[in-house]
């Protein structure tokens, strides 16, 4: 493993991101396992991306699953495991805390890493998109947050 994040919008333990760079094909599963094994309790979604992605940027892991993942091919789901600690999707609220059906829970794998020879990026310059923002007003669109 590169990095792990665990996103602030998954309660810091729900969603986890990974980053890797991956040797063989099976590898990803190996990880996930490894993660799941260690924080049994965490990683309801577990996203594995390749160690160029930044996994504390959305848009990058966004990116990362939206076009190197497949659904199909590249989702794997493992049912009946333990819940993420205080998930209120496990069971209605009238369900008590220490009611058994509150632990289980299911998690799944999305592979978001290439899987065969992929075209260079195509991204803006930095310099470029400097620019647009500093003359946003001048296109006749309101500022909305600082530079």
């Amino acid at each position: 493993m590169r990095d792990v994040h665990f996103t602030e919008s998954g309660g810091c333990g729900a969603t986890i991101v990974i980053a890797m760079r991956k040797e063989y094909p099976e590898q990803v599963k190996e990880v996930a396992w490894a993660a799941w094994t260690f924080m049994n309790k965490e990683g309801k979604f577990l996203i594995v991306v390749d160690d160029d992605i930044d996994v504390r940027n959305p848009f990058e892991v966004e990116w990362a699953m939206s076009f190197r993942a497949q659904p199909a091919k590249d989702l794997m789901i493992a049912d009946n495991v333990l819940a993420v600690g205080l998930d209120p999707s496990t069971a209605p609220v009238e369900v008590p805390e220490q009611d058994p059906r509150r632990r289980v829970g299911s998690k799944v794998l999305i592979d978001a890493t290439r899987k065969h020879t992929y075209p260079s990026a195509a991204r803006v310059p930095k310099e470029h998109m400097d620019a647009v923002r500093d003359a946003w007003s001048d296109y006749g669109f309101k500022q909305t947050r600082s530079s």
